[in-house]
């Protein structure tokens, strides 16, 4: 069904929507086109979506262009990376509410409406997110978080929490044992469907532009928190999500660490942040070992030497300056 809600339309302006949603692409063009399809028949006259090219190589934005003219593409000629991307986009945007989407997803018929219900019914959330399903239709748990801790930093440095995945003491983060199929509150709603007010985008900053990708979504929901928020998700709003289709598998672990990193600097006591640090560096290198004693070659102990050959560009996190500069790093 369309949205188009009378009770929720334009309270600021004529000018301003109900929705923005917003798709960050990059040499995802097949998939991109394949989530801005699975939106639009979800949408009405009240809803934009805009769509931010980061300088794909595959004709991404030509094509994007071509087959949906209603839509706000922005082609930019560098990569500056998910974070800043939504920024810009968030800039553009008329809708009361922001959704995040990404590129490799498919939204699910009602999700939307679904969603915006929710924030209707749940304002003091703030930040709201739904329910994610792998490309087998099994459930996709990451589509929430608990917040990282000095613990849990370890258990997943360690292993522990991929050894013992099911456990919610070995694994925190990923609170197993709940199939996301109730309405709940959590430390972090994902940036592959996340959903904003967009004043609350505004006074928060949006993303820091330090991350270039990953991690920017845990620190925008704990500042948010710090504000009042209680973000929250909503069983019944479903996506497909493919996800990792934009980047090969080292390159996005560097960035997941670099990420990861930084949120020890930057939201943790500085008595635990430290020894965090050390718990992800040293989880690198004691994998690595383990990899190399094995008799034989793997794809995970090659992607662990690239990683650890690239480790000057993650051993101290994302910098404090803006982010851009990582699209070169490469």
């Amino acid at each position: 069904m369309p949205v188009n809600r009378p009770h929720q339309a334009r309270a600021h302006g004529d000018d301003e929507l109900l929705l923005s949603v917003i798709i960050i692409s990059f040499n995802t063009c097949d998939l991109t086109m394949g989530a801005i399809a699975s939106v639009i028949g979800q949408i009405g006259c009240d809803a934009e979506i805009i769509v931010v090219d980061n300088a794909s190589t595959d004709d991404s934005a030509a094509r994007i262009g071509k087959h949906f003219p209603q839509v706000t593409l922005l082609a930019l000629p560098d990569n500056i990376g998910f974070g800043r991307a939504n920024n810009l986009a968030a800039e553009k945007a008329r809708g009361r509410y922001l959704l995040l989407l990404n590129p490799d997803t498919l939204v699910q018929p009602g999700a939307i409406a679904a969603l915006l219900d929710f924030a209707h019914r749940r304002p003091d959330a703030r930040i709201w997110g739904g329910r994610t399903l792998a490309a087998d239709g099994r459930l996709d748990p990451r589509s929430c978080a608990r917040r990282p801790s000095l613990w849990s930093v370890l258990a997943v440095a360690s292993g522990l929490a991929h050894l013992f995945s099911a456990s919610p003491f070995c694994n925190p983060e990923a609170m197993p044992g709940w199939l996301r199929d109730d309405e709940r509150g959590v430390d972090i709603v994902t940036g592959c469907f996340l959903m904003i007010g967009r004043e609350d985008w505004r006074e928060l900053g949006g993303f820091d532009p330090a991350y270039f990708m990953y991690g920017e979504e845990v620190d925008l929901c704990l500042r948010a928190q710090k504000r009042g928020a209680m973000p929250a998700i909503c069983p019944s709003a479903t996506i497909i999500h493919f996800g990792g289709a934009s980047q090969p598998a080292a390159q996005r672990m560097v960035q997941i660490l670099a990420g990861r990193i930084r949120y020890c600097r930057s939201h943790l006591p500085p008595s635990q942040g430290w020894l965090a640090i050390w718990f992800i560096r040293a989880g690198v290198v004691l994998r690595l070992w383990l990899y190399l004693l094995a008799p034989a070659r793997s794809t995970g102990r090659i992607r662990l030497q690239q990683v650890h050959r690239l480790r000057r560009i993650w051993w101290n996190g994302y910098p404090d300056h803006d982010g851009q500069t990582w699209s070169n790093a490469f």
